[in-house]
């Protein structure tokens, strides 16, 4: 008789979702064996592989990479496997220092514009070019946080973040977007917010880059406002909705 763990006992020892298990097997990362009526069974083996794989993706590795590593990973010994990863890690070191690099000089010049516009007087008249805020039309600042840091196929989206860390980071967008115009769009919403909270929304977007990297951003910064729009795939609708509106915080993806 076929003996192992069935898929939900592995998801509760590794922490890692079924829906993600039956993934990686699709795409042949996680074997399994099955029983005579078609259930997964999986040995320590694939726990240990699952672990690899995590571990592999934590560090923001394209699956086929991490594809390749495993075969290197099970056969061959460990030097192997480091002379195969040792080239991916520093790409992806290249890559997160631009995407940082780029949004901390994008923070630098909204924190200047904040200051420059707390130190103008205020005037019954309208304002004229002479303001050192007022940005024209060539000085427009678009910015799309995600494909700096390009990500092939995550796999369904999963948080990182407990639970605490999680219900704190919805609060953050509920305070954020408290006065701002929210509308639906087909995949996520679209806000509108003063720029004084230009700052604010620049820190909620790289915070989320490090736990929900499937999540996409695209700011456009004008004289007047900060518009983003979020959008994700269909797994991650139940987030983006929480995101936005109060009445979903409690809905979490997998």
């Amino acid at each position: 008789m076929t003996t192992g763990m069935r898929i939900s006992e592995l998801a509760r020892r590794s922490g890692v979702p079924a829906s993600t298990l039956r993934y990686y097997g699709q795409l042949g990362l996680l074997p399994a064996d099955r029983t005579s009526a078609g259930y997964r069974l999986y040995d320590e083996a694939a726990h240990q592989r699952l672990m690899f794989i995590e571990a592999a993706k934590r560090l923001r590795l394209p699956l086929p990479a991490i594809a390749d590593l495993l075969i290197v990973w099970q056969s061959d010994a460990c030097r192997a496997v480091k002379d195969q990863l040792r080239p991916l890690l520093v790409q992806r070191l290249t890559d997160t220092t631009a995407a940082i690099t780029e949004l901390q000089s994008l923070r630098e010049a909204l924190t200047e514009a904040r200051t420059r516009l707390d130190e103008l007087p205020d005037r019954d008249h309208r304002c004229d070019p002479e303001c050192a805020f007022l940005l024209d039309q060539r000085d427009r600042v678009t910015v799309t946080a995600a494909p700096a840091l390009p990500i092939a196929d995550p796999g369904p989206p999963t948080c990182s973040l407990d639970s605490k860390e999680y219900h704190d980071r919805i609060a953050a967008w509920h305070d954020l977007l408290a006065d701002a115009h929210v509308a639906p769009i087909a995949d996520g919403f679209v806000a509108n917010l003063a720029l004084a909270h230009a700052s604010a929304l620049t820190d909620l977007i790289v915070a989320e880059q490090s736990c929900c990297s499937f999540l996409r951003f695209t700011v456009v910064f004008t004289s007047t406002d900060a518009r983003v729009t979020v959008t994700g795939p269909a797994d991650a609708q139940p987030l983006i909705a929480a995101l936005s509106s109060p009445a979903a915080q409690e809905v979490r993806p997998c």
